[in-house]
């Protein structure tokens, strides 16, 4: 699907509102930036760059993820960035 375009500087609401979308974007201080997709170069090195990391974030310990996923950055300016991976470990306390 793709993203709605929106005028001006766009909130928290209106960033919840677009939904998911395959087409690489940010925000950067309550502006939304589009992206090309990237080349196949860039995506395999991403690819490398995951199976290098892969043995040191066992599933029991956490995740390994891929773009895209968003990641706020910052609510108040709003920032939202998509890295091209993403490491979630879980707490040892639960």
């Amino acid at each position: 699907m793709a993203a709605p375009m929106l005028a001006g500087k766009i909130s928290h609401a209106d960033w919840l509102k677009l939904g998911e979308t395959n087409q690489p974007c940010g925000i950067v201080d309550r502006d939304l930036r589009m992206s090309p997709a990237p080349n196949v170069i860039h995506q395999r090195q991403v690819r490398r760059r995951m199976l290098f990391l892969q043995p040191f974030v066992p599933e029991e310990r956490g995740e390994l993820l891929p773009s895209p996923i968003d990641v706020i950055v910052s609510r108040s300016p709003l920032r939202v960035r998509q890295p091209d991976i993403v490491v979630i470990l879980f707490r040892e306390d639960g």
